[in-house]
Parts: structure tokens; C-alpha cells; sequence
């Protein structure tokens, strides 16, 4: 995938975000783009944006938990442009509350979104990324919350550590397999997003959940441009990267010192 020029792209959850980004990126390397998300209304206004630019793009509304609209939209794909070259896994929410005050519906939501939204992808793009002839790429848009200690999240966090796992497994399952389908996962540090302002919350926070949704805030109010982060994951594309971290680097002491405590737990048997 190192030429991405004509190549198609499907990003979800590309109305706003990293996925927008995702998207912005695509379109400036001349890639045909295919747009998912289930805010349609906003959704074809990207669209309308990127169109506006010149970019060759279309957007197909999509509810990600639902097996069966994935699987449409990756019909829809084939359909406007013959192929998909690289399907970006995207979509997300997030929940801030006490693990064990967030009702069991919002649970279920996060990994629906978070996890299972992957699962869809993984299983309606594969296919055709392995019949393609000159080869594909899939990327898995996780979280550097997945390999950190996240308080008042911890929906959010399992569900990420979820997808780095399934990214690993699926690239050793195409190793095995000698596919010609590379695979990366995404960990993002703080990016300029809106999701800090769409937390699922039941009741009135505690106080420190009120700090911990200032904390994400000043975090996307800091971070870097979503398109940013889109421009690194094409590039983890391109040179098929497993890793791709956009904006990560802030968090390296505190996976280190996670790995520490690992490590100092094998001597203490």
C-alpha cells in the first residue's frame, strides 16, 4: 500500500473526529473515500465538505452495532468503486462514571460500539481485502487508554484493550496465512475531537468524575489536529506499521511504568 493514489478507503465513524481526519488524509493522498457513521445529517455534510475540495467520496449512513449494516456498507463500497483498499475501524463512545455505578446498558453500549463495531468490520472487510490482487490494509482505531490505568472510564479502556488484542491476533492470523493484508492498530494520545463533550454519564458525577472530564477536555482542547492524526494513521499504512500512535508519546512513562510493575510481579514469586 505504499502508492495510495486511486485506492479506495472506508472509514466509520468519519462525520466528525479521527475519523473525519481519516478521511481529510485519504482524500489529499488522491484515495476514493467511502464515509460511515450514524449521525447522517452530519455525515453528509463532510461529505459535502470533502466533495467541495475535489475529493471523490460518498457517504453511507451506518450503525456499526449492527452486523448486518456493516456488511451493507462494505456492499455499498464494492458497488460505487469495485474494491476497498483500506478499511479504518473508527467508531467510538465513551462512558465516565464509577465502574460499578454505570448501568449494565451503557456497558453493553461502549463494547457494541467500541469492540463489536470492530468485530463487524473485521469480518465484512477481510474478505475483500484478501481477494484483492495487489493486497489491502486494516486499521483499528484503539486507544493509548487501552494500555493505561483509566479511572472513571473503565468501559472505555476495557473495550480498547480489546481491540489492541484482536489487532494482534488478526495480524499473527494473516502471518499464518501468508495474506497480503497488513494490519495496524491505533492508539491516539489527546487529539483535537469532540468526544470529550458527548460522555454517556447516568446521574450526577462525583467529584472526581468531574475532574476527570476536565482533564479530557483540556486533553482535546490540547491535542494535536484530528487531520494530524489521519496523516499518521495513512502513514502506518503505507510503510504497514502495526503500531500507529498519534500524539502517544506523552503516555510512553506511564505504559513504562506499567510494564514495570509487570515485571516486578514476575520476582516477587
Amino acid at each position: 500500500m505504499r502508492e495510495l493514489t486511486g485506492r479506495v478507503g472506508v472509514v466509520t465513524g468519519a462525520a466528525r473526529g479521527i475519523g473525519r481526519g481519516t478521511a481529510e488524509a485519504m482524500a489529499a493522498a488522491g484515495m476514493r473515500v467511502v464515509l460511515a457513521d450514524l449521525d447522517a445529517d452530519r455525515l453528509a455534510a463532510t461529505v459535502a465538505d470533502l466533495q467541495a475540495e475535489g475529493a471523490e467520496a460518498i457517504g453511507i449512513p451506518t450503525d456499526v452495532t449492527d452486523p448486518a449494516a456493516v456488511q451493507a456498507l462494505a456492499d455499498a463500497a464494492v458497488a460505487a468503486y469495485g474494491t476497498v483498499h483500506v478499511a479504518v475501524n473508527n467508531a467510538g463512545i465513551c462512558t465516565l462514571g464509577l465502574s460499578w455505578q454505570t448501568e449494565l446498558d451503557d456497558w453493553q453500549r461502549v463494547f457494541d460500539v467500541n469492540l463489536y463495531g470492530v468485530v463487524h468490520g473485521v469480518r465484512a472487510f477481510m474478505p475483500i481485502l484478501l481477494a484483492n490482487p495487489d493486497g489491502g490494509h486494516i486499521a483499528n482505531v484503539a486507544s493509548m487508554g487501552g494500555m493505561l490505568i483509566g479511572p472513571m472510564i473503565a468501559p472505555y479502556t476495557a473495550s480498547k484493550a480489546a481491540v489492541i488484542a484482536l489487532s494482534k491476533s488478526l495480524r499473527a492470523e494473516t502471518a499464518l496465512s501468508g495474506a497480503d493484508v497488513g494490519v495496524t492498530v491505533v492508539c491516539p494520545g489527546n487529539i483535537t475531537t469532540e468526544m470529550a463533550d458527548h460522555l454517556i454519564t447516568a446521574g450526577e458525577l462525583p467529584p472526581q468524575g468531574v475532574a476527570m472530564r476536565q482533564a479530557l477536555q483540556k486533553g482535546n482542547a490540547n491535542g494535536i489536529p484530528a487531520r494530524e492524526a489521519g496523516g499518521i494513521i495513512l502513514d502506518a499504512v503505507r510503510d504497514n506499521r502495526f503500531w500507529a500512535l498519534p500524539n502517544g508519546a506523552a503516555q510512553f512513562p506511564l505504559v513504562e511504568q506499567s510494564h514495570e510493575e509487570l515485571r516486578a510481579s514476575f520476582g516477587s514469586d
